[in-house]
């Protein structure tokens, strides 16, 4: 299967990954072939890097040459930044830096993007553009945006089912065969978790060519079923406190640490915010995530290096807003300054205070972060 790719990135993507997922296998050979493709699976089953990775591929190759846009990637969400972090960035970077790799630049066009940094990407345009069906529409309007658009051959189109049957979808469709005139026919990958009917959406995607013809597109449906054990139980901790008048909070606290370290991925559901985290500052547990802010303390049994290490890869995994660190000893927090905590935006450093001060410290600056004040 990686056959088809360049040498150097076969050799990054063993290096990186166990073996392609069931999209990929599938995916793979039919975008090679230049083929539009509709493309849905799984969260998680590494959709969008099956787009990347071949377009990547093509740079490394040569069969596109740098310093003009070639690829197009349309999402109707501006908030993607893991994703295009984890999925492009990443890779490029590192193909780049470890593997020899010439750079493959990368650019950002959307509604929050000021004007110099328009025109600078107008001027020296990416290799791969990352924007919006607006952004897209209003590039189409200008001519220095359609002479940037000029030489674009793919297509990549995120989160399809967020943009068929409204008007998002229909500014996309109008500005892709917009872009058609300008471009001439590129390759259409699109990409969607759940999307049905499938034929419909394919056929909408494609579009017609200019004999009013409908183009060829191929569906490729990855889609797993997914295996749901379900149970209703209660704690008998907490049955026993109500027999014997107690509260019931501790016996749950207890009864969740168990449940979130028994599993890989923990989704607790609370009434409101208030018993939520009610039970954050009672669940003993030692890394919460709440908010998009993690909270940890330092124990005795690990270094604060290895913690600063897990940290700062969570933190950049997960898109964290805060991560706070709860140390003991000045010597540790110095350890931790030294690993380079201090240097990722967003962390921050607490000398020793009770576990539930310093939850509390990190939930005001995480709410002063939302609205902007210090």
């Amino acid at each position: 299967m990686l056959s088809i790719f360049h040498p150097e990135i076969r050799r990054w993507f063993a290096d990186t990954y166990a073996a392609p997922t069931e999209v990929q296998i599938a995916s793979w050979p039919r975008i090679a072939s230049d083929a539009y493709v509709l493309i849905t699976a799984l969260t998680g089953s590494g959709k969008i890097l099956t787009a990347f990775l071949w377009c990547i591929n093509r740079f490394y190759r040569g069969d596109w040459e740098t310093g003009r846009i070639r690829a197009l990637y349309i999402s109707p969400l501006k908030a993607l930044n893991n994703d295009i972090r984890v999925n492009l960035t990443e890779p490029r970077n590192t193909l780049r830096s470890n593997y020899g790799m010439r750079p493959v630049r990368t650019g950002l066009r959307s509604g929050d993007t000021d004007s110099g940094d328009r025109q600078r990407l107008l001027r020296h345009p990416p290799d791969i553009l990352i924007t919006t069906p607006e952004s897209l529409h209003l590039m189409l309007t200008t001519t220095k945006g359609r002479m940037a658009l000029a030489t674009v051959e793919c297509v990549i189109v995120d989160e399809i089912h967020a943009l068929v049957n409204n008007r998002h979808g229909a500014q996309l469709a109008v500005a892709l065969e917009r872009l058609v005139n300008v471009a001439g026919e590129f390759q259409r990958v699109s990409l969607s978790a759940t999307v049905h009917p499938l034929d419909a959406v394919a056929h909408w995607i494609a579009g017609r060519n200019a004999a009013g013809a409908n183009r060829a597109i191929e569906i490729i449906n990855a889609g797993q079923s997914k295996q749901i054990a379900l149970s209703v139980s209660f704690p008998e901790e907490a049955q026993a406190a109500i027999n014997n008048g107690e509260k019931i909070w501790e016996p749950l606290a207890h009864e969740f640490r168990n449940i979130i370290h028994h599993n890989r991925s923990t989704l607790f559901f609370t009434n409101s915010r208030r018993l939520a985290e009610k039970m954050l500052l009672r669940c003993p547990a030692d890394t919460l995530k709440l908010d998009r802010t993690l909270v940890a303390r330092l124990g005795t049994d690990r270094s604060a290096l290895e913690l600063a290490s897990e940290l700062c890869n969570l933190g950049r995994r997960f898109n964290l807003r805060t991560v706070g660190v709860g140390v003991e000893t000045e010597a540790q927090l110095n350890a931790l300054l030294q690993a380079g905590c201090n240097e990722v935006q967003g962390y921050l450093l607490s000398m020793p205070v009770p576990l539930e001060d310093f939850q509390s410290f990190l939930r005001q600056r995480f709410l002063q972060s939302k609205t902007g004040t210090q």
